[in-house]
Formats: structure tokens, C-alpha cells, sequence
């Protein structure tokens, strides 16, 4: 092996060390600031998330990885402020997919590339509603949602019951302070699963992970689609199986 190839090498596997560092650093930060585990429960969720990132970059040949550097972004910010952290998540996956743009097409769309983005769009949509979750009790249909499924009542008609046994089940989850806010967290993981089928759809159609990458981050952020996403209601686990529905179409 010639001294350039072999330099070629190094520089490579630097690179995604830097890589996985970065994103390790910024999911860690991310949890940490949701579950709140102490200094030292945040530094075994940073190695965690590193030793992941690690894992993925080494079974995946992606291709020009420098915008994961952006996550220091967030890494370093000196505040904790989820919507920060979602919009640095944001822009270090659209640039990584404008860069890599001009590569040959077949590495930009393959289908691990496109699940990997798919879950990535999941995940930061996820940490968004997570962090502007409602916190407690809220008032009309929420309220009685957050009531009905704690005791796997039956709410106003058709009565739900889907919906109820789900919301019953993140009610017993042990996160949060109260079964209300866990209830609303349900809105939080169907809303950003919904996302994921979105992306995967317009991807599809357009046969672009851009176009596909853009679609979600349009209605991610849009405000009805957002308010419902932070709160307890029977509309994000419906968006979710019509994304579903329109993607097996």
C-alpha cells in the first residue's frame, strides 16, 4: 500500500471519528437535558451515543460527513433549548444531503442512506416536541383524553378506543411527573413517526431524499401540525396512519 493511500486511509477513519464524536456529543446532550440523569448518568449517555455513532459510520460508507461537525453547534451552546438543538439538527442533515448531492446518485439513494435520514428526521422532530411537550393538565378534548385514558374510560364519540389504549399505555411509562404529561408524549412519537412516512413518501414520488427531507420539515414545523404534536389528541396518531396509508399507496 503506497504512503498517499495509506494517508487517504487515515484521513478517513479521523473523520469519522470526528464525525461520531460530534453526533455522539450532541444526541448525549439532548437526553441528558430531557431525562436529567446527573454529570456522570450525561457522560455514560455521551459514550453511549458515541459508541453508536461509531458503529454506523463504520457499517455505512457515507459519503462526505463533515456537516456532522455541526452538532457541536449545539453541543457547545451554553444554553439548554431544545428548539436550538432541533434546528442545528435540522441544518447538519440538509447540508449533509445538499453535499452529497453531486455524488454519483446510486451511493445518495441507496436504501440504507434513506433509512438512516428517515430515522434522523424521526428523531430530531421527536426532540423537538419532547422539549415543548405541555407539561400538565389541559382543557376541552385534551383534558378529557388525558382523564379517560389514565382509566381506560371511554371518551365522547366513537370513543377512541385505539387511541385510549395507547395513551393508557405511555401513561404507565416511567418518565415524566405526571400521567397527563405522558399522555401528551404519545402525540410527541406519533407525530414524528408520522414524518418519517412522509419523507419516505414524497422521496418516492419525487425521487429525491431532498425533496423528501424538505416535505417533512415543511409540515414538521407547521403550527397546527406542531401544536397537536406537543399535546394529548386523536389527530397525530391519525396523521400517523394516514402517512402510512398514502406511503403504501
Amino acid at each position: 500500500m503506497n504512503k498517499t493511500r495509506l494517508l487517504s486511509l487515515n484521513t478517513i477513519k479521523w473523520q469519522r471519528v470526528g464525525a461520531a464524536v460530534s453526533a455522539g456529543l450532541f444526541g448525549g446532550r439532548i437526553v441528558s437535558e430531557i431525562l436529567r440523569p446527573g454529570i456522570s448518568g450525561a457522560i455514560l449517555i455521551s459514550l453511549a451515543f458515541i459508541l453508536l455513532a461509531s458503529f454506523i459510520l463504520g457499517k455505512y460508507d457515507f459519503q462526505r460527513i463533515w456537516p456532522t461537525y455541526l452538532l457541536l453547534l449545539y453541543a457547545f451552546y451554553p444554553e439548554p433549548d431544545i428548539r436550538v438543538a432541533a434546528l442545528v439538527g435540522f441544518l447538519a442533515l440538509l447540508t449533509y444531503i445538499i453535499t452529497n448531492a453531486s455524488a454519483a446518485s446510486e451511493k445518495v439513494n441507496t436504501q440504507s442512506f434513506t433509512i438512516i435520514i428517515a430515522f434522523a428526521i424521526g428523531f430530531l422532530f421527536l426532540v423537538l416536541y419532547w422539549g415543548t411537550l405541555a407539561r400538565d393538565v389541559l382543557p376541552a378534548d385534551s383534558g378529557e383524553f388525558q382523564l379517560v385514558t389514565t382509566k381506560l374510560g371511554v371518551a365522547h364519540p366513537p370513543g377512541f378506543p385505539l387511541y385510549t389504549i395507547a395513551a393508557n399505555l405511555f401513561s404507565r411509562l416511567p418518565i415524566g411527573q405526571t400521567p397527563a404529561y405522558r399522555v401528551n408524549l404519545l402525540s410527541a412519537f406519533t407525530s414524528a413517526a408520522a414524518l418519517i412516512f412522509v419523507f419516505l413518501t414524497v422521496k418516492e414520488l419525487s425521487g429525491t431524499v431532498l425533496g423528501g427531507v424538505i416535505a417533512a420539515g415543511a409540515l414538521g414545523t407547521a403550527t397546527t401540525f406542531w401544536a397537536q404534536a406537543t399535546t394529548a389528541n386523536i389527530r397525530s396518531l391519525t396523521a400517523l396512519f394516514a402517512a402510512i396509508v398514502f406511503y403504501a399507496f
